[in-house]
């Protein structure tokens, strides 16, 4: 091997020199022993400059040493420059300085644990502050703080009810039984004597609730409970719950439990406008507190607290008897509970939860509002609640929670006064003035007007009757022809022309007809009163309501499609009762309210676009600075070619020489005016059953008309009116009163009722009265004009078979010779009469009014009629 004599020999150092280097083992172990004095380097030599690099000393370089230090890094490449921080980096350093790619934005485990830390110590320092600054109101803060709630009309100043006047009286703990503080801690705060005033579960639940978008719930102890009907809103929001807390946990803290129950007691509302436990006893049981000391009392009481406002609806006169029913079934289910935990938890003994028996509820009082004022401020109460229940995010409360606050609410309602008043003089100058207080037939009669704005939806006025139960907007009837508008709509849609050819022979079915036959699937046949009529236009079967034309043209267009118009237009089961899709549908058999199919016929008048019917304008507090009003918009639920085409056959009701309602627009001084006319029949066999004497009224059953209507609008107002009879009779299955419908016929002797004879008259006052209000109201200027150029045309004129034979046209004769009319009244041979004369409506061509189906099933408490198995139609 040939030698380099410039370069060193192998084994050597390769410092010039210098004595030979030895491994560093070799310098370990002679440092151990001591047998080796340590090597001596020449001055400045440094380790790393007499040795190759090591294995530590090489991971440390590839892991970017050199690039630390400014060397250079790894085949060449240059290393980084030294990093300064600088700025907020100094303190802060995030994201982090010289980190490349993830690890720059992934803090380090020390800022992790100084964000836990300081968020830590932040929390505990502002729940220190907000414990230490919270302050706990006098004991004085609701007595002075109470305000009352106000009804009032659209102004928003003219009060017509209110609540909240002060109904409340303290009284002691000691004079509180024991049974009635144990039974308020079984129904609310199982753990109230030993909690420090908060529920943690309640809380992580109310933010759990938040967190899947869910309304904040309650699950509050008694103390929060406290201080919320004591000290702050009703609001449900995080600001009022904190505040509820930090309050609730110093009052636990300084207050002795004896104290937090008598302020609870004392302040907490249980329905029937009593806030505290001494009023609630005294209007519930009619007696002091003291007195109670039975647990059934005491459950009683307690369970109210609940649902103060819906359990007060269980004994309100005002309510309809289902409604009542309802109610007190949830009171009675909720006492049956709150004495089970009072077993459960130890407070009672098992003989006294054998011997409970559910309390005797005292009547409400009377109150000092006139019947009208009750009225309004029902409905008002009901729409609110149904609002806020079908829009639990629109920020409306609902009564439960504005009766338990501290008041303060004003309600502004879309009704009128001036309108309310001319509602009420239409009802008494064309009807009530009329009657005869001793004959039977014009007692116990209940007429209803509703009167909405096409163009907002607003009810600005409506007459509900002479009781506290609203005729107009609570109680259901049989709308009759009226319904038959829901048909004309859906065969529009379908594109049918209004002069395509129906079938009106009579009866229907047809016997020989299989398709008629096996559509009404052995339920009894529809009749024409004044028979068979042949193939007829949509508008002629229209302006003279004939039935069995339009169960047939109902079955053409399909019994689903007419419900389905119908439930667009706003009738639907929740708003009616009996809604079902078969032939009868369009003869009206269904029960609902003058209040909702005005707000129906509402989308005919403002071209096919319907605003949800309302009553509430404005909902506002001033001390909470809470301000609410409705924002909800039209629908379009009918093309507006097809609105326009019912309201144009809608006119030949009122404008053709044949139309029912011939003379209308005379009477009310209008000439562009569309609506329809309904007369709805009852089936007499329930009555005749469980209300002998009842039926002997009605000549023996000869008498069967349910309700009377008339539905119909300009371009600027719709109104609907209804009149019906009822009257109060024991159940004889539960012996509670109730009230039972009965036929509204023979009104002051005048034989037979019909829409044209007993409602348009009133309808045609109100119209003409509103005339004079020189509002937006006033004046009737023409309906836009439809295109039904391209509809297609039904049927043909030869289309349909004639009938066999004609049904008579005279009225069936009673079923039995007991009970002979009175004078005036048409025998049971008669030919049915619409007597113009009566209320002073001329013209009434053909009986007026629109043939609506009669029910089946025994009167029910529900204040509606009841709609199955209906018996044959009249028409009209």
């Amino acid at each position: 091997m040939p030698s380099f004599p410039d370069q060193p020999a192998r084994g050597t150092d390769d410092v010039v020199g210098t004595a030979p280097r030895r491994s560093r083992l070799e310098e370990r172990r002679a440092a151990r022993s001591g047998t080796d004095a340590p090597t001596e380097y020449a001055p400045g030599q440094e380790r790393s400059t007499r040795y190759g690099p090591s294995a530590i000393d090489g991971r440390s370089t590839r892991n970017g040493a050199g690039r630390r230090t400014g060397e250079r890094g790894p085949a060449g490449r240059p290393g980084a420059r030294p990093v300064t921080k600088t700025g907020y980096h100094r303190y802060f350093d995030y994201p982090r300085t010289g980190m490349d790619g993830w690890r720059h934005w992934v803090p380090s485990i020390k800022q992790v644990s100084s964000f836990v830390l300081a968020g830590f110590f932040l929390i505990i320092g502002l729940i220190a502050f907000e414990y230490a600054t919270v302050q706990i109101p006098t004991a004085q803060s609701l007595a002075s703080t109470a305000q009352v709630t106000t009804f009032t009309y659209d102004d928003g100043t003219s009060t017509f009810a209110k609540f909240g006047d002060t109904n409340r009286r303290d009284v002691n703990i000691s004079q509180i039984p024991m049974v009635m503080q144990n039974a308020i801690i079984a129904a609310e705060d199982k753990t109230f004597r030993t909690n420090p005033g908060i529920s943690y579960t309640g809380m992580i639940r109310s933010f759990l609730n938040d967190v899947e978008g869910k309304p904040l719930q309650g699950g509050s102890t008694l103390t929060q409970q406290f201080v919320k009907n004591a000290y702050l809103t009703q609001s449900q929001t995080f600001s009022r719950k904190i505040d509820e807390i930090f309050i609730a946990l110093k009052i636990g803290h300084t207050w002795t439990k004896d104290r937090v129950m008598q302020e609870y007691l004392n302040t907490v509302f249980f329905g029937r406008n009593a806030s505290g436990v001494e009023a609630a006893s005294k209007a519930w049981l009619g007696k002091d507190i003291a007195q109670v000391n039975d647990p059934s009392d005491a459950a009683l009481l307690a369970s109210l607290v609940n649902q103060p406002t819906n359990f007060s609806k269980g004994y309100d006169p005002t309510e309809d008897t289902a409604t009542q029913t309802y109610w007190q079934g949830q009171l009675k289910a909720r006492w049956s509970a709150v004495l089970k935990n009072m077993f459960d938890y130890g407070l009672i003994k098992q003989s006294d939860l054998d011997a409970a028996k559910f309390p005797t509820i005292v009547p409400q009082s009377n109150s000092s509002e006139s019947i009208e004022q009750q009225q309004m401020k029902q409905a008002v109460e009901n729409w609110i609640d149904t609002y806020a229940s079908t829009n639990p995010n629109s920020g409306v409360p609902d009564m439960n929670q504005i009766e338990s606050s501290n008041g303060g609410y004003t309600i502004v309602t879309t009704f009128n006064q001036k309108y309310m008043n001319l509602a009420k003089q239409a009802v008494q100058d064309r009807l009530l003035s009329k009657l005869d207080s001793k004959n039977w037939y014009d007692q116990n009669l209940y007429p209803a007007l509703a009167a909405v704005d096409p163009s907002t939806g607003d009810l600005i006025a409506f007459y509900g009757g002479t009781d506290q139960f609203n005729s107009a907007t609570q109680r259901q009837v049989q709308p009759g022809s009226t319904f038959k508008a829901f048909t004309l709509a859906t065969a529009f849609q379908q594109n049918y022309s209004p002069d395509s050819y129906i079938d009106g022979s009579s009866p229907w079915p047809q016997k020989g007809n299989a398709a008629e036959m096996q559509a009404a699937a052995g339920d009894p046949p529809v009749k024409n009163d004044d028979g068979s009529h042949g193939v007829v236009t949509i508008n002629t079967a229209t302006s003279e309501s004939i039935n069995t034309a339009f169960v047939r043209l109902a079955n053409e267009v399909t019994y689903k499609d007419v419900l389905q118009t119908a439930n667009e237009l706003g009738v639907t089961e929740k708003t009616s009762r009996g809604l079902l899709a078969n032939a009868r549908l369009t003869l009206g058999v269904a029960s609902v309210s003058p209040a909702r199919m005005a707000s129906a016929y509402s989308a005919f008048a403002n071209n096919g676009a319907q605003y949800p019917l309302m009553e509430v304008k404005e909902i506002k507090n001033v001390s909470t600075g809470f301000d609410w009003k409705p924002d909800d918009k039209p629908k379009q639920v009918l093309d507006p070619n097809v609105a326009e085409t019912v309201t144009q056959t809608l006119t030949h009701v009122t404008h053709d020489s044949d139309g029912t309602a011939y003379g209308a627009t005379n009477q009310a001084g209008l000439q562009n005016i569309a609506g329809k006319t309904g007369t709805s029949t009852m089936d007499m066999g329930p009555l005749q059953k469980n209300y002998p004497d009842i039926y002997k009224k009605t000549q023996n059953g000869y008498f069967t008309t349910a309700a009377v209507w008339f539905n119909g609008y300009t371009s600027k107002l719709e109104t609907a009116v209804a009149v019906s009879r009822w009257i109060n009779e024991k159940d004889p299955q539960t012996g509670k009163t109730i009230q039972v419908a009965a036929p509204v016929d023979n009104i002051n002797n005048s034989g037979f009722a019909y829409g044209a004879s007993v409602s348009l008259p009133i309808w045609s006052e109100f119209m003409k009265l509103m005339q004079g209000t020189n509002s937006k109201f006033a004046g009737d200027p023409p309906f836009p004009t439809p295109n039904t150029a391209n509809m297609k045309i039904m049927n043909s004129p030869a289309a349909s078979p004639s009938p066999s034979a004609s049904p008579t046209t005279a009225r069936p004769s009673p079923s039995g010779p007991t009970g002979t009319p009175s004078a005036g009244t048409p025998s049971p041979s008669a030919t049915a009469t619409c007597s113009p004369g009566f209320l002073g409506l001329g013209g009434c061509t053909g009986g007026g009014g629109g043939g609506g189906g009669g029910g089946g099933s025994s009167p029910t408490p529900s204040g509606t009629l009841p709609s199955t198995s209906p018996k044959p139609t009249r028409s009209k």
